[in-house]
């Protein structure tokens, strides 16, 4: 019994602090929902588009060496992941459409570079975008045509995503596009996951603009038919 209570505390000032403080996000509360729907000055909103939905998915923000997944309240976690990756990326599609980019407990960089930790502190994260996604589908989506989008460890959830909750279930005719960003995909690996959801073989060319920034320009999105799900790796 005592050498439990010696070696108890001293796992856990390996382990760094736990995420027990930290509550499961409750995604009908808006706290746990990014804004994503302001555009860049003099820029308006085409006439006829924002039919589509587009569920955003952030990458990894956080560089703690403590935890393996951050608070998504954290005011300093929201503060950089919105000023870093949601309005920088995420933003892309606010002209053309509704965007939904839930906070969740993102695997940080402590876990990156675990072996032993990763694939639990990403389980912990994908747990939280699947229920969102269920959210948004049960009380947002209303039977609009959607698209789902995420970068690096994004790109990572948003493939579970299109394997658990999307191959093969009547959501799949409502999905206009999967974008999986900035990790490497092998297709001999992804095949069997997304069996049944067609790959796109050939890029969509962007144009060029002077005024054209990072996710943020003065273009939209070329749309694609809601009627043939597509999953791409930009």
């Amino acid at each position: 019994m005592r050498l439990r209570l010696i070696l108890a505390p001293l796992l856990a000032a390996i382990a760094g602090p736990a995420l027990a403080d930290v509550p499961v996000p409750d995604y009908g509360q808006a706290q746990y929902w990014s804004t994503v729907d302001s555009l860049p000055q003099g820029m308006a909103t085409p006439k006829g588009l924002r039919g589509v939905d587009v569920f955003w998915i952030h990458p990894t923000t956080t560089r703690s060496q403590t935890d393996f997944n951050h608070d998504p309240l954290d005011p300093a976690v929201i503060k950089w992941t919105e000023e870093s990756a949601v309005q920088r990326q995420g933003s892309a599609f606010s002209a053309c459409c509704r965007v939904f980019a839930p906070r969740f407990r993102a695997a940080t960089t402590k876990a990156l570079a675990d072996p032993a930790n990763r694939d639990k502190a990403f389980a912990l994260a994908y747990s939280d975008i699947e229920r969102a996604f269920d959210w948004y589908m049960a009380h947002e989506n209303k039977g609009r045509p959607f698209i789902i989008a995420g970068h690096s460890q994004g790109g990572a959830h948003t493939t579970s995503l299109l394997e658990k909750r999307i191959k093969g279930t009547r959501l799949q005719g409502r999905m206009v596009a999967g974008y999986v960003i900035g990790i490497n995909l092998m297709e001999g690996d992804l095949s069997p996951r997304l069996a049944g959801i067609p790959f796109c073989n050939t890029p969509i060319p962007a144009p060029t603009s002077p005024r054209r920034r990072f996710a943020r320009c003065s273009f939209s999105p070329r749309p694609r038919s809601a009627s043939i799900p597509c999953h791409t790796s930009p």
